[in-house]
């Protein structure tokens, strides 16, 4: 969008010059503050942003290693008791195949 610039119209009674003058400036000012303001909120959303992205990665670290440590531990419990870690697992699978199944017609 372009602003085009007023030519110099000829002004009524009621404006002089000078007040003519001194709203151009002031339109000028408001222009300059408004870039000035733009360029300022640009420069605070790239450092929130940068922010986030940062604390996104130290969060994404942190589950990664959580769930190392619980896989881990998991591992660990597994190779202690093979056989318990089998029923428990078939018990699992037996409970899933119950609701999966109830949703079958049976013949």
């Amino acid at each position: 969008m372009t602003i085009r610039k007023p030519q110099n119209l000829p002004l009524n009674n009621n404006v002089s010059e000078g007040a003519a003058a001194e709203l151009r400036n002031d339109i000028q000012a408001l222009k300059s503050d408004l870039s000035s303001l733009s360029q300022h909120a640009l420069e605070a959303g790239v450092e929130s942003a940068a922010h986030l992205r940062a604390q996104a990665g130290e969060s994404y670290e942190q589950l990664r290693e959580t769930s190392l440590r619980n896989l881990s531990k998991l591992e660990s419990r597994i190779r202690a008791k093979p056989a318990q870690s089998m029923a428990i697992a078939f018990a699992v699978g037996a409970v899933f195949s119950l609701f999966l199944g109830n949703g079958r017609s049976r013949n």
